[in-house]
């Protein structure tokens, strides 16, 4: 990947817009710098209510996760927001079946200006003439009841068929936002941690040296460390890697008439992502456009004749998902998002039974890979969901993740996660 320039914000992914009501919005983002932000609010045909920096600063949770890669969640609270002015809440309701336009700006630590989302995510407006809401950016509608409502699963980047984003964005340009759904809800396998393309991961690598996630510790694997995993790929044998069990062969005899299957028995397990920097690679290179610029994922030169056929099959189909992208960033900046994890964000027949779990989490790479995976889900998704559900001292001690892979702490949280 060619060097950005020095001190050039990047926004990986998002924003992506998640919980929204009349006194309550909030977006994520994926950045690699640590930043600040203002925002401007337009419902039509009413006062702008516009957001300074420093008033921004106490709903804005960030986690830096590499040298190049902070997680960000904004949680605009505007009765909150009131109460620390000293104003009345008179004014901190957001109007209802009407289009509310958003400007998010954003300044990273190290960035000398401001930028609009015309710089930082381009592809993110709308332009449609035949409704009253022509705008020059993204935006959304809150609605007094759920009247539609959109849901998907099983996202996989190497299917064969169209990503499902690209329909609903078709969707959305073509109504009035008055009808758009009240909710976008993704009930799980939003990414797929335990069967991924050659090219993906490929690519995960790629990003990996640009996010500068700090090299990871594995226990009872034959590979030492990420940075290891990351530089040699063990691209088409990860299924080699997973670990294996005694026990885990009784739970396969049962469930599947007694074909050898490790502790994770997902049949498509050739490129099963072990380490915390690839699952987050993952989610970014699933969500954001931005995140594949100039990165380098050709095949590798020691790919044996039938990987080299199925690594090009699957970069055709990689490289139509990713020429769709900008679409499906879209849809996530504007419709209210919610998301739940299901097997496949983990590993394949997770928790399938007692006799499953015993093994699975009584093995210590089985154990990392499943809290790394929980990890990488609840800093991309699960937090942004609803933060309340998590106490002060949880999200502390997940801001305290980054330079702690190699330590007891990564361990530990693990656990606590669990």
């Amino acid at each position: 990947m060619t060097q950005s320039a020095v001190g050039e914000l990047i926004v990986w992914a998002g924003p992506i817009l998640r919980r929204t009501t009349t006194t309550r919005v909030s977006w994520w983002l994926g950045t690699n710098q640590a930043l600040s932000m203002t925002l401007a609010l337009q419902p039509v045909d009413q006062a702008p209510l516009a957001f300074s920096a420093s008033e921004l600063a106490p709903f804005i949770t960030q986690f830096q996760l590499g040298q190049s890669l902070f997680i960000t969640l904004l949680d605009l609270n505007l009765c909150q927001l009131g109460e620390l002015k000293s104003k009345s809440q008179s004014h901190a309701q957001l109007p209802i079946e009407t289009w509310i336009g958003y400007d998010l700006r954003l300044a990273g630590v190290q960035s000398n200006q401001w930028l609009s989302w015309q710089d930082y995510a381009p592809w993110l407006g709308y332009t449609k003439q035949r409704h009253c809401w022509a705008q020059q950016g993204p935006g959304f509608v809150l609605h007094s009841r759920i009247k539609r409502l959109v849901h998907g699963s099983c996202r996989k980047p190497h299917a064969k068929a169209d990503d499902g984003f690209g329909r609903l964005d078709g969707l959305l340009a073509a109504s009035d936002p008055v009808t758009w759904p009240a909710l976008l809800i993704l009930h799980g396998d939003q990414v797929y941690n335990d069967d991924v393309a050659g090219p993906m991961l490929m690519a995960a690598h790629a990003l990996i040296a640009q996010l500068g996630i700090e090299n990871e510790q594995f226990e009872a694997c034959d590979v030492a460390d990420s940075q290891t995993l990351h530089r040699d790929h063990y691209i088409y044998v990860r299924d080699e890697l997973l670990p294996e069990d005694a026990q885990s062969q009784a739970t396969g005899k049962l469930f599947f008439k007694g074909i050898r299957k490790p502790i994770f028995t997902t049949v498509n397990g050739a490129n099963h992502l072990l380490s915390f920097a690839e699952m987050l690679a993952l989610f970014l290179l699933s969500h954001g456009p931005r995140a594949w610029q100039g990165l380098n994922w050709v095949a590798p030169a020691n790919l044996a004749p039938e990987q080299h056929q199925r690594y090009n099959d699957e970069q055709g189909i990689i490289a139509d998902f990713k020429a769709h992208l900008p679409k499906a960033a879209r849809v996530l900046a504007h419709l209210s998002t919610a998301m739940m994890f299901d097997d496949h964000d983990v590993t394949d027949d997770w928790n399938l039974s007692i006799a499953w779990e015993e093994v699975a989490y009584g093995h210590p790479l089985a154990r990392r890979v499943i809290g790394n995976a929980l990890l990488a889900y609840w800093f991309c998704q699960g937090f942004g969901n609803d933060p309340d559900r998590f106490e002060p001292k949880h999200v502390q001690a997940m801001q305290k993740l980054h330079g702690q892979l190699r330590t007891q702490q990564h361990l530990d949280l693990i656990d606590e996660l669990l």
